[in-house]
């Protein structure tokens, strides 16, 4: 099944490349203009698209910006954790 944020290359794998433009449009909703976040921003939605297409579950502690990914896009798995 293809994504509608990912095409997959002639050997199957997905092609990162293609998943900067949704990355950098969750960014700038997210980051608010904040240039210090959206490095930060711009990894955490990379990595929950990349998980998502490959059917992986992302396990984070980084509740804050999974959330709100989640939320947008429920279809991804996301297991979060906490220090005990």
């Amino acid at each position: 099944m293809q994504s509608a944020w990912y095409r997959r290359g002639p050997s199957g794998e997905a092609r990162v490349s293609e998943a900067y433009g949704p990355c950098g449009i969750i960014t700038g909703v997210r980051g608010g203009g904040d240039p210090t976040l959206a490095p930060a921003l711009l990894n955490d939605a990379s990595l929950f698209l990349q998980a998502q297409e490959r059917g992986w579950m992302v396990l984070t502690r980084n509740f804050r910006n999974f959330d709100y990914l989640d939320q947008l896009l429920p279809a991804g798995r996301v297991l979060f954790y906490r220090q005990a």
